[in-house]
Order: structure tokens, then C-alpha cells, then sequence
């Protein structure tokens, strides 16, 4: 995962005006956010899930696109989830910046929920809540 292109992108005009320290450390938090969120996950689900690419685009020089479907049982239940890998290419190799799940992107959920939060609490209340969530992650 690129966590710095998903940071830049997911908080838009506001990465703009951080400082080069608040930006490391806002990309060191969604990483960890990220993580912790998709390790949570795997604990719930069965191990009987598996993935099956079936093509890939490039739009241009610096970015991707990889389609495919995961499939399977998972919490006893039969999955069928169209998936999106959309990359970019930096410092000589691909990288994710966004995945996209049955039409819904998290780098545009993630855009959503910051520019709410920004809007009302600024970008320390962003950090904050983050913190509370990676808390409450690990409580788990």
C-alpha cells in the first residue's frame, strides 16, 4: 500500500497545509489505522476465502488498475465480492493507493468521513478520533 498517496488524496486541499512533520505522522496514523482495521477483519472471517484476478488496465505512465473477484465462505456464509486494485507507480514499482469493493472505494470513504470531521473539529479532531479508533481496534 502507497499510504502516502492515499494521505494526499484523502485529505485533498488540507494535505496542502500541513507540515512536512504532520504529514508523516498522518500517514503513520492511517497506515496503522488500516492495518489494525484489516487484521480485526481477518480474525472474524474463515480462512476459506481466496481471490481471482481477471485483468488489469493502465490508464497512463503512473497509474492502474487491477480487477478480480474474492470468493468463498466466510463466516459461514458464501462471498462473491467484485474487488478493484487501483495503483500507483512510484520509485519503480506499482503500489495500491485504493481499493475498491463492490462499487464502494475507501479512499473515498475515507475522503468523506475527514472532509466531515475537518469541517467541524479541524485536522487535530481528525487525529484525535483516529487515535480513538486504533485504540478501540486493539482493544479487540
Amino acid at each position: 500500500m502507497d499510504y502516502r498517496e492515499m494521505s494526499q488524496r484523502a485529505l485533498g486541499h488540507t494535505w496542502d497545509r500541513l507540515s512536512p512533520r504532520d504529514r508523516d505522522e498522518f500517514v503513520a496514523d492511517l497506515a496503522a489505522l488500516i492495518e489494525r482495521r484489516y487484521l480485526a477483519e481477518e480474525r472474524s472471517m474463515a480462512t476459506d476465502v481466496r481471490i481471482e484476478f481477471q485483468r488489469q488496465t493502465v490508464s497512463d505512465r503512473r497509474t492502474a488498475s487491477v480487477f478480480g473477484t474474492i470468493a468463498g465462505y466466510a463466516n459461514g456464509k458464501k462471498v462473491h465480492v467484485a474487488v478493484e486494485y487501483r495503483l500507483v507507480w512510484r520509485d519503480g514499482r506499482w503500489a495500491v493507493y485504493d481499493v475498491v469493493t463492490d462499487g464502494q472505494s475507501m479512499l473515498e470513504s475515507y475522503r468523506a468521513q475527514f472532509e466531515r470531521i475537518i469541517a467541524r473539529e479541524g485536522f487535530a479532531g481528525l487525529k484525535s478520533r483516529m487515535k480513538r479508533a486504533e485504540a478501540a481496534l486493539d482493544e479487540r
